[in-house]
């Protein structure tokens, strides 16, 4: 890659309360590389190809933009999904990596949040504590420190088409600029600019397309951070009165952000959705609670028990008489456990209890002094279980109240409260009820969860029943605050939410003296109707230059070594484990490999002399074979892995221990376990081209609910669909209602398996969706992304689910995509789907499933 710059530049130290980093990318334009050598043509000025891609993006009257942010290394990534119009005007919708979500707003320097419990449960600084935000919109407000809200920093009504064809400008025109040619991104030929702390890369050939853009957003020009008052050009922000600011670090290191967006012409219904969703947003907001009196009057329902009985009783039987008070501002469904001398301990169901409503349980039980002549003292013992407190399972309140936890104790918002139970529940129960000391400690650990911002991501790790050790969070949880650790702790979340057969041991911090084991941790799962075992050891990279150092920290400790000499005597892998590098690249890398598609990777890490570190720790010396069965790269693009060395130019000898093996030594796929030599599901199957459709039975109300498909080309003939299929007149009326007087179509019967994949219009396989941006959208994204592997000879297999929120419900309130992919060879390739393969049936922020 050729480097070149006007002339020298002098570095100037400057110290920042925050550093951030900002990346764009732009979808490039139709135009292809030439097969002519570059050093043949003569080279276009840098201020030329910065203009001609500036008045693209300043033609746009407004972007859609896919985006990912990230406040800081330690914290969750944000995915967002926004419409900017040239007014600065901005609707859409914000996801945390495992769950939350929230749509969002800005008009006139403001933000505007409709978030769900999940979501504000980690936003800074309340985290769990308050989630009075949830369900309506918000006029936000610094909720701490610098920013309206820390997770999602950026004023996205400096996302217009003119401010970032002004940064292009910026950039390209400044004769200090270092200009770098021959890059590859994505697989076209680039030229990138670096000047002020901003990277432009742009396509090599005209008309010059913006790739990416990166760079640090903090000032206030072009790009201005979300901050609560404007902070002037040489002074800090305003902080209004009434509101306290934490002191910021320094470690700039610590606390630089990033965004990656991909944007595309906005249509003409997403710019018609940003008029409308913002004047709902300030018609209609309020402002978020403010005081602890305001969170505690809106936390769901709150139960309390009085007993009515004297402290002594004189009589044979005894009376007794419990009342029970619903003291929050919710309904909710209480059940009284009475635990007396000689009575039996069973459930007494209160049913429902509306705020303030009281209830009362009376009886009598035998006088266990009677006839002794003496006093005999004991204890009664009356708790209450509810579903809002303990979640379903009242096995799970029985034994926190048997160690005397109660999570209401702990000052978690009622949709936590279930969470926090089932954590406690899970960490205390390898532990006498006698250790009180087990549950001070999971308590602390929750706590320090919270601080981060966890507890949604622990709820689903947990929840999932899944976790071999959940003993032991007792001691990973107070760990989660460093880089590593966190983006572990969202791995091991997303891996159980993704695959219902994955089985996951976390390992916990060695204790003094003792061996750094070997992984982060270990899964078992099913792949292909087989069992695989991995471990897997994450590293988090920093700059490019730290690929080789990390990978070798890695490699090393996979195989027992201590990194620093080599030496032998740590721990190992487990016997019949793969042992994988996983290798998470932060922002700071820079956009051609944060964005960089696996052909790009591949390309560059196999050809660069700054990577061949890289390539000398996947290797063991002297020939000795692979130090790693797999590598896992993971960046803004996608997950990206490789089981042969050298695919990305490791000389590894046959030696030592190998990639994993082929499922078979054929190469042929006919030969190898992929979906075409595999039986399909049991029902109406379907042969469809060279592969299979399988369409599972119909639901209540006939409803689809799931469809299979073996996809390998020449495809089958699809069917169009049935307008008049399933739940579609309910879905026409909804949509009307949520959207009234917006013309055109706005629901379709929408193909689970589509028809250009061979899916027939059946009831089956239709079902009620929005016809934009759900049909012709994500959905339509996730076709391209199989049909491109497909036709490059791969082999797919793909489920979708419909998802309904009950057995009454005619419409989804989402779709999922699974997929297994093979490469023509036959082989397993980790095909990257759109959105994560999770489609939710939402237009402007309103689901069409009531």
């Amino acid at each position: 890659m050729r480097q070149t710059r006007a002339r020298s530049l002098t570095a100037a130290g400057v110290a920042l309360a925050v550093l951030a980093t900002l990346l764009f990318v732009l979808w490039p334009g139709a135009s292809k590389g030439s097969d002519a050598s570059e050093d043949a043509k003569p080279r276009v000025p840098s201020a030329q190809q910065g203009a001609s891609a500036a008045k693209a993006l300043r033609a746009l009257p407004a972007v859609n933009l896919s985006m990912v942010y990230a406040p800081t290394q330690r914290r969750p990534m944000t995915r967002a999904n926004l419409t900017v119009d040239s007014t600065g005007k901005a609707s859409g919708t914000l996801s945390e990596p495992v769950v939350g979500k929230s749509t969002l707003a800005w008009s006139g320097d403001q933000l505007y949040l409709k978030g769900d419990a999940s979501f504000w449960a980690q936003q800074d600084p309340q985290f769990g504590h308050d989630l009075t935000s949830a369900g309506h919109w918000i006029k936000s407000e610094k909720r701490d420190g610098y920013y309206m809200l820390d997770s999602f920093a950026v004023n996205v009504g400096s996302l217009t088409p003119a401010s970032l064809a002004t940064l292009v400008r910026q950039v390209t025109s400044d004769p200090e600029a270092v200009r770098e040619d021959g890059a590859t991104f994505q697989g076209r030929k680039a030229v990138s600019y670096n000047s002020g702390g901003w990277t432009v890369v742009l396509a090599a050939e005209s008309p010059y397309p913006v790739l990416a853009i990166g760079g640090d957003p903090s000032h206030d020009d072009p790009v201005k951070p979300a901050v609560w008052h404007p902070a002037g050009r040489t002074g800090p922000a305003m902080k209004p009165a009434g509101h306290r600011a934490n002191t910021v670090s320094a470690d700039g290191l610590d606390l630089s952000s990033y965004l990656t967006l991909v944007p595309k012409p906005a249509t003409t219904e997403q710019m018609n959705s940003v008029r409308t969703t913002t004047a709902t947003a300030v018609a209609t907001a309020v402002p978020p609670a403010t005081s602890a009196e305001a969170v505690s009057k809106t936390m769901g329902p709150a139960f309390t028990t009085t007993s009515n009985s004297g402290s002594l009783c004189t009589t044979n039987p005894c009376s007794y008489s419990f009342t029970v008070t619903n003291s929050g501002d919710q309904a909710g469904e209480a059940t009284l456990y009475l635990t007396m001398p000689q009575v039996p301990t069973a459930p007494r169901p209160l049913g429902i209890l509306k705020p303030k409503q009281s209830k009362t349980v009376s009886g009598t039980r035998p006088n266990i002094a009677w006839g002794t002549g003496r006093t005999v003292h004991h204890t009664d013992y009356a708790w209450v279980y509810s579903t809002a407190e303990y979640g379903p399972d009242p096995k799970i309140g029985s034994r926190l109240h048997a160690r005397n936890l109660r999570p209401g104790d702990l000052s978690y918002s009622t949709p936590l409260q279930p969470t926090v139970a089932g954590l406690l529940d899970a960490m205390t129960k390898d532990r006498p009820t006698s250790d009180t000391e087990a549950g001070d400690e999971a308590s602390d650990a929750i706590s320090e969860a919270n601080s981060q911002g966890a507890l949604p991501d622990l709820g689903e790790i947990v929840g999932s029943g899944r976790l071999n050790n959940p003993e032991d969070l007792r001691r990973i949880l107070p760990t989660t605050d460093k880089v590593d650790n966190r983006r572990v702790l969202q791995q091991i979340a997303l891996l159980l939410q993704a695959d219902p057969h994955a089985h996951v041991t976390w390992t916990a911090p060695p204790t003094a003296g003792d061996a750094t084991p070997p992984a982060d941790y270990l899964y078992t799962t099913t792949e292909q109707g087989q069992q695989v075992k991995r471990a897997v050891k994450a590293e988090t990279v920093r700059s490019p230059a730290e690929l080789g150092s990390k990978a070798r920290l890695g490699t090393a400790q996979l195989n027992g070594e201590q990194p620093d000499t080599g030496t032998t005597g740590g721990q190992k892998v487990p016997s019949g484990y793969e042992r994988v590098l996983r290798l998470d690249l932060e922002p700071s890398v820079g956009p051609l490999l944060d964005l960089a598609a696996t052909q790009d990777l591949e390309h560059s890490l196999s050809t660069d002399s700054q990577f061949q570190p890289l390539r000398d720790s996947l290797c063991q010396p002297n020939g000795g074979g692979s130090r790693v069965n797999r590598l896992v790269i993971v960046n803004a693009s996608g997950t990206h892995q490789w089981t042969d060395p050298s695919q990305l130019g490791a000389s590894c000898g046959s030696g030592g221990a190998s990639a994993s093996p082929d499922p078979s030594s054929s190469s042929r796929p006919d030969n190898k376990p992929t979906c075409l030599t595999q039986s399909p599901p049991v029902g109406v199957v379907e042969t469809s081209g060279a592969g299979w459709i399988y369409y599972a039975p119909t639901g209540s109300h006939k409803r689809a609910t799931a469809a299979t498909a073996c996809l390998k080309k020449p495809l089958g003939n699809g069917t169009a669909s049935n307008s008049n299929s399933p739940g579609m007149d309910t879905a026409r009326n909804r949509a009307k209602a949520l959207l009234p007087g917006v013309p055109g179509t706005l629901v379709n019967s929408c193909h689970l398996i589509p028809k250009e994949f061979g899916g027939r219009g059946i009831q089956r396989n239709l079902t009620p969706c929005w016809a934009t941006p759900v049909n012709v959208g994500e959905m339509t994204d996730i076709q391209t992304a199989v049909r491109s592997f497909l036709n490059k000879g791969g082999i797919v297999r793909m489920t979708v689910t419909a998802k309904y929120k009950d057995t009454a419900a005619e419409i989804p309130y989402a779709f999922t995509f699974q997929v297994t992919a093979w490469d023509s060879r036959g082989n397993p390739y980790p095909l990257v789907i759109p959105g994560g393969g999770t489609v939710q049936n939402v237009k402007s922020g309103k689901n069409l499933s009531p």
